[in-house]
């Protein structure tokens, strides 16, 4: 059975990761974070050094609005999966209560990868998550053959989660697609402008203030 079984219909590109090794890897996983390993992400080459920018460009979305996440990866090749991590969670509940509880989860094969979001969470975050684990691939310096990503919703100083952070911003809220806007309005108001672009309030107020756009 591959990914894409079990998708809820959601039209995502489908690549050839079954579930057998979804749950080798899960359970590898859960053992390399128990003995404290450090897992980092195996990005595709169709991403790997890829700026949002360049992506949006490259399939004709740079003045979308808002963004559409399923383009995007049938672009790269990627499927995205809403998931439980209840029981991820229970695994490793000593991890999760310091440092959160999981929001998504990268899993990768030779060329071939998934992104498991929450699916309890709001549409809204959950598109974040996908833009979030897209972007650790992009950014990552080399590729990994195998890797499964956790990320959790509390703050974090962490220079490589701030960075997939920023280019989840770029990947939603493209640049000039939300400067056409802020000039189209009297007084750009956040929640407006995030709900146009179907990010948080919270998303949209950081990608302003990287833009040096001033908002009420």
């Amino acid at each position: 059975m591959c990914f894409c079984d079990i998708m809820s219909n959601k039209g995502n590109f489908c690549v050839e990761m079954d579930i057998e090794t979804y749950q080798i890897s899960l359970n590898n996983v859960i053992q390399m974070k128990r003995r404290g390993h450090s897992i980092m992400c195996a990005p595709l080459e169709k991403i790997r050094g890829k700026s949002a920018a360049a992506i949006l460009e490259a399939i004709g979305l740079s003045e979308t609005v808002p963004v559409p996440l399923d383009p995007i990866l049938e672009y790269l090749g990627i499927s995205a999966v809403p998931f439980d991590f209840s029981e991820v969670e229970d695994a490793l509940a000593e991890t999760v209560s310091r440092r959160g509880n999981i929001l998504g989860m990268m899993i990768s094969k030779g060329d071939s990868a998934g992104i498991l979001y929450r699916k309890s969470d709001s549409v809204n975050r959950q598109r974040f998550t996908i833009a979030h684990e897209l972007g650790h691939c992009a950014l990552a310096p080399k590729v990994i053959t195998r890797r499964i990503e956790f990320r959790n919703d509390k703050k974090t100083n962490d220079l490589k989660e701030i960075d997939a952070n920023t280019f989840a911003g770029e990947l939603l809220i493209p640049e000039k697609s939300l400067r056409m806007l802020y000039d189209e309005t009297v007084m750009p108001i956040v929640s407006l402008l995030a709900k146009a672009f179907a990010v948080s309030e919270n998303v949209m107020r950081a990608r302003l203030d990287v833009l040096g756009l001033n908002h009420a």
